[in-house]
């Protein structure tokens, strides 16, 4: 029987090491624990020291930054992970002080170390995850307090890992097809300010010499920049206090409620988001009702992860007709907000007791639609982007060269 060297906590979290016989390190993890230690990790005979079930682990957690695309990242790791210290049978305890160890980031360390102590203390996994909502939103909770009322923990782990890494690659996606046309917007934006801070100011003396007699685009160009120079302070000072009522109040409910209205009204883009929507809700209705969750209770909680305001409450109204003995395909044909397929779909799920496997083909194929259409607007939108970007360069060239060309026909004359 192979020794293993481990590194532990005590109840008080004072560390602790020593050495014990096992079978496997599995079998050295549980009698760690039985010896009422935190294990943090041992040390397999003739190699270096192994944390939670992987050999191939990778840091969780968000930098020390932070940042979405981290966060959403690492959240994807360590949920494939927590579905390997699952499937390796190591307990769960013992799994998230190995996760913790394993992390270079403080704060992330302590969020998994709470957990460990709440799981100890007898919580259930998905409460102790809620009191982290930075690391662990609401859909992510849900579904796991799902899986654990249900049993089926292992499997909706995987289903939850294949889904927000299915997101993750559908923001990235979308990102990349908006950064060209963010760096044309703001390439523009600054060579305006350029031209008229810096390069109007040295042509104003030439401009004087006509008077009122400038060309139209010259004269537009020279009553901005009269209006910079005489009134820039100001000019600075209301905008910086109309972006700071405005982020005030981008935060309240009322400003959420007409958001998610307008997102969802938007020419093209409403369309998007509104399949980017249902998306979410069909996954979320999909997953947790494999869990076995009652179909009332799995509305409530699909209701709380949709984060659009409109979504939420047609997803309500549907519970409720339910709840007065409609049908869920019924109860969404009276929501304009759910489109034909979704409806139909759902249909056929209810009628062949296989409503899980059909929502879950509607999130992959809006997924799939929004990454089209995204795709075409991109396209749509960039030789928009150019002939803006043409008139504007046509409009700056005319209003500094115009009177150039004046004055030489002045010349000749």
């Amino acid at each position: 029987m192979p020794t293993f060297k481990y590194k532990a906590r005590t109840l008080q979290g004072e560390p602790v090491a020593g050495s014990l016989w096992a079978p496997s390190e599995i079998e050295a993890f549980r009698e760690i624990e039985r010896l009422g230690l935190f294990p943090l990790g041992v040390d397999a005979p003739g190699s270096r020291r192994r944390d939670a079930g992987s050999r191939t682990a990778t840091r969780v957690g968000p930098s020390p930054r932070g940042g979405g695309r981290t966060v959403r990242r690492d959240r994807i790791v360590f949920t494939r992970q927590l579905l390997t210290v699952y499937r390796s049978g190591i307990p769960l305890v013992a799994g998230l002080s190995m996760l913790a160890e394993q992390t270079e980031n403080p704060n992330l360390r302590a969020t998994l170390l709470a957990l460990r102590v709440d799981v100890e203390g007898g919580s259930t996994l998905a409460d102790a995850m809620s009191r982290h909502p930075i690391f662990f939103p609401e859909m992510y909770v849900s579904v796991i307090r799902a899986a654990e009322a249900s049993g089926a923990l292992e499997q909706l782990l995987g289903k939850l890992a294949d889904s927000l890494e299915s997101e993750s690659r559908l923001v990235t996606e979308i990102k990349g097809q908006l950064r060209y046309p963010m760096f044309v917007v703001g390439a523009l934006a600054f060579a305006f300010v350029v031209i008229v801070t810096f390069v109007l100011p040295r042509l104003q003396p030439l401009f004087d010499r006509f008077g009122s007699d400038l060309p139209l685009p010259t004269a537009i160009l020279v009553a901005l920049n009269n209006a910079v120079q005489k009134h820039g302070l100001e000019v600075a000072g209301a905008a910086l206090a109309l972006g700071v009522c405005i982020a005030l109040w981008w935060r309240t409910p009322a400003a959420k409620a007409l958001r998610d209205r307008v997102a969802l009204k938007l020419p093209l883009v409403g369309r998007v988001y509104r399949k980017l929507l249902l998306a979410r809700f069909a996954f979320t209705v999909g997953i947790v009702q494999r869990s076995g969750v009652p179909l009332l209770e799995n509305l409530a909680i699909s209701s709380r992860t949709v984060n659009n305001n409109v979504l939420a409450a047609a997803i309500l109204d549907v519970q409720e007709a339910i709840g007065n003995g409609a049908s869920l395909s019924s109860a969404m044909r009276q929501c304009p907000i759910f489109l034909p397929m979704v409806v139909h779909l759902a249909e056929v799920g209810e009628k062949s007791g296989q409503l899980d496997d059909m929502m879950e083909f509607v999130a992959q194929h809006f997924d799939e639609e929004v990454r089209y259409e995204v795709r075409n607007l991109t396209q749509l939108i960039e030789p928009l982007l150019t002939v803006v970007l043409g008139a504007l360069v046509l409009g700056l060239a005319l209003a500094i060269f115009l009177p150039y060309w004046r004055m030489l026909d002045a010349l000749k004359r």
